[in-house]
């Protein structure tokens, strides 16, 4: 692949080539156009919400695509951090920016080494090829693709979708490794996130017109790889937005399937840990952010069919039963299930297989996020239900006991999926086994969850948690490791008090920041520093992340 490379190269340089992106001959290359988009609305748990236009003026990352890529002059210098696989390299560009941006030799050395060396849109999924999405539905729909573009045969939105989405996220990748160029890639990537995001316009709007029977797998998983990049880029909007888009279409096709394959369950537990990961920090208070603004926007969600989706609250006639851990769940029950509803086991999990985390811990998230929403929206309901009340009581006491009496058990630790577990080595990463460190550290952060979000304590009380999941951070772990243990660190951090907790859970986000360039890992880092600085300037310790943003967005902690 090396040598492929290379010869793609020629005689120019990663900066000269990448310097021929210009808009002179974008603007005479025939392209498609993009649908408006409405930047100013998402999706929210509790319907429709608006933000606010950006007050300085400066366009959106749409809109931006539809200009030059900024030219930032050649660079013939080595990177600074080099991958172990060469980056792939542009050959001559013949005709301007579009061109180059599908050039087919371009595409296919990008498909090669998202193929080696990225392998998933999810950092913190497992990157296990036999049931990794990315590897076995997304690839291999996005080189089909690819090689009808080269044949100039017929394709289809969501084919594109896919194939681009790929091609940005091999973009952002290199742009973290290639020190020198990196600007360079960004903006590439952004070129194609934005081809990404017109062709899965085009494949809702056929979906919405029953135009033609979209392949459902791939639809979802265009959906999905469009969020991840969205969290990636920190455009949080949008991706609630398409998570929506995701749910309506699990519920309205995924869900109703009689034959429910290994491929669209894998699909059905990336998009629940998505959405749960999301409701933890996005939830009910951003009805106090976002005015509502007039928007428009093609949907799958349409207001007629809004009773169809489930937003994380408690059910009206919901009692302590279905917080029972130990009955067994029936298979049908958990298929449907895709925002943990009702605890219970269910030995066909496939969390351990993708995330190496029992269901279990996942399925408590979820109830304190409902019942933190509930408690949330009573507080601005002036007509208070006496019943509601007693029932969230009682939820409340079983909750907390479930949450502070979870082990790991016997059957935490080995996964009913693996399929031969004499061939599986040792490793935590590997198989279908749950990774003890990140299990036992994700409960500490759901412990500080529940008791910032329900409870709402002193965080004095909570400083030995904190401690407990300081001491599970390691400065030696790579971009897969530290993306699993983001949400944990988020959760920590803005708990931590004391000194050398506020240092230590700081320096671990901000070299890991530095380490993975991915860019969450700081904007976590700068929240958790407003958290520190409200609490000690109004002296109140019960004070969490949301009370810090008030005037902006919660971000999505999740890769």
């Amino acid at each position: 692949m090396a040598q492929m490379l290379a010869t793609s190269l020629g005689r120019f340089s990663v900066g000269k080539a990448l310097d021929g992106l210009d808009m002179e001959s974008a603007e005479s290359t025939v392209t498609m156009q993009p649908a408006a988009l409405a930047k100013d609305r998402f999706h929210g748990p509790f319907g429709i919400l608006y933000t606010i236009a950006r007050p300085d003026g400066r366009s959106s990352p749409a809109d931006e695509g539809q200009r030059s890529i900024l030219q930032l002059g050649d660079s013939t210098s080595e990177p600074i951090y080099a991958s172990a696989t060469p980056w792939p390299v542009y050959g001559s560009p013949t005709s301007g920016s579009l061109a180059l941006l599908f050039s087919s030799e371009l595409m296919q050395s990008l498909l090669g080494y998202f193929k080696s060396d990225v392998i998933s849109f999810s950092f913190a999924a497992r990157h296990d090829a036999s049931i990794c999405p990315w590897q076995n539905i997304h690839l291999p729909a996005a080189e089909k693709t690819c090689t009808q573009l080269i044949r100039r045969s017929s394709t289809t939105p969501t084919g594109l979708s896919l194939l681009y989405s790929v091609l940005a996220s091999t973009c952002f990748h290199l742009a973290s490794r290639d020190v020198a160029s990196a600007d360079r890639w960004t903006d590439l990537g952004e070129r194609y996130k934005q081809e990404a995001r017109q062709h899965l316009e085009v494949a809702i709007q056929e979906e919405i017109l029953l135009l033609t029977r979209t392949n459902y797998e791939e639809l979802l998983m265009a959906l999905l790889s469009t969020t991840m990049l969205e969290i990636l880029c920190a455009e949080y909007n949008e991706a609630e937005h398409l998570l929506l888009e995701a749910e309506y279409l699990i519920r309205t096709r995924g869900l109703p399937a009689s034959l429910k394959s290994l491929q669209l369950r894998t699909l059905h537990h990336v998009y629940t840990h998505l959405r749960v990961l999301t409701e933890s920090t996005c939830g009910c208070i951003l009805r106090n952010i976002c005015p509502q603004k007039p928007g428009s926007r093609s949907s799958l969600v349409t207001e007629e069919s809004r009773h169809q989706l489930r937003s994380f609250r408690v059910a009206d006639q919901s009692t302590e039963s279905d917080l029972r851990m130990s009955v067994e769940k029936s298979a049908a029950a958990a298929h449907d299930d895709i925002h943990l509803e009702v605890m219970g086991d269910w030995q066909d999990s496939l969390f351990p297989q993708l995330y190496g985390l029992p269901e279990s811990l996942l399925g408590l998230l979820s109830q304190t996020i409902r019942l933190a929403n509930e408690q949330e929206l009573l507080q601005r309901d002036a007509n208070v239900d006496v019943s509601m009340i007693a029932n969230l009581c009682r939820r409340t006491k079983v909750l907390e006991h479930n949450i502070l009496s979870w082990k790991m058990t016997c059957e935490n630790l080995q996964s009913h999926n693996v399929q031969n577990p004499a061939e599986s080595p040792p490793a935590t990463n590997l198989g279908g086994q749950v990774i003890p460190r990140l299990t036992t550290t994700f409960r500490h952060a759901v412990t500080l969850f529940y008791y910032r979000r329900v409870q709402n304590i002193n965080g004095l009380m909570l400083q030995n948690v904190v401690q407990k999941v300081l001491e599970s951070m390691s400065l030696e772990d790579g971009p897969h490791e530290a993306a699993q243990m983001l949400w944990p660190a988020f959760l920590a951090s803005c708990e931590a008090i004391e000194p050398p907790l506020r240092e230590g859970l700081g320096g671990w986000l901000r070299q890991m920041g530095n380490k993975t360039r991915i860019p969450t890992f700081k904007i976590v880092s700068e929240l958790a520093e407003k958290v520190w600085i409200l609490r000690e300037e109004k002296q109140d310790y019960t004070l969490g992340w949301f009370d810090v943003t008030s005037l902006e967005r919660c971000p999505i902690v999740a890769l």
